[in-house]
């Protein structure tokens, strides 16, 4: 089935489903711009209509893609968490895996499917942006994965992730976006 449609009722689902364990941001309040090692985020600017990474660690694989001329989405799985969320009666599929922004705020996927093989390096439109003398290869899960070193920012299009030993914070032009990690999560 077509993440895409699942999206939409994920959407309306998981809009009252904020946070888990952490209070809800004020705007424009995350820990990439609250920490004082946000001044020290290098920031790579991708081409192309797609790019992915996988953090360091292998937990996180983030996929962005460009929607339309300027807007980018943005898809984070995550393997290992230690935070429950729980499946509303709408998601036929998995819950929880993955978080996701599309324009408005962001939310948790209902979605059958994953974006681990994203950023595998034989992804070329995905993994254009990575260059094995300044990142990471990431082995996991049976790939070769394009690894965002931890203190540097992806940009794609209106949408920005930023990898950190504390998780990963994508963000677009709106102010909208989450943060997620192995301990927690937050949607704003």
């Amino acid at each position: 089935m077509n993440t895409r449609v699942l999206l939409a009722a994920a959407a309306s689902a998981a809009l009252a489903l904020t946070s888990v364990g952490i209070p809800a941001a004020s705007a424009g309040t995350h820990p990439a711009s609250t920490s004082k090692s946000a001044a020290k985020v290098r920031t790579i600017t991708a081409r192309g209509n797609e790019a992915a990474f996988t953090t360091p660690s292998g937990n996180i694989t983030c996929d962005m893609t460009v929607v339309k001329r300027g807007r980018a989405d943005v898809r984070c799985d995550i393997t290992n968490r230690t935070w429950k969320v729980k499946k509303p009666r709408t998601c036929e599929v998995d819950y929880g895996h993955a978080l996701y922004l599309f324009g408005g705020r962001g939310v948790i996927l209902c979605a059958g499917d994953t974006a681990l093989g994203t950023a595998a390096l034989s992804n070329r439109s995905a993994t254009r942006w990575f260059s094995a003398k300044r990142d990471v290869v990431v082995r996991t899960h049976g790939m070769r994965r394009a690894g965002l070193r931890y203190g540097t920012a992806l940009k794609l299009a209106d949408t920005t992730c930023v990898s950190t030993k504390t998780g990963v914070t994508c963000t677009n032009t709106k102010r909208h976006g989450f943060f997620l990690s192995k301990g927690s999560y937050r949607t704003w």
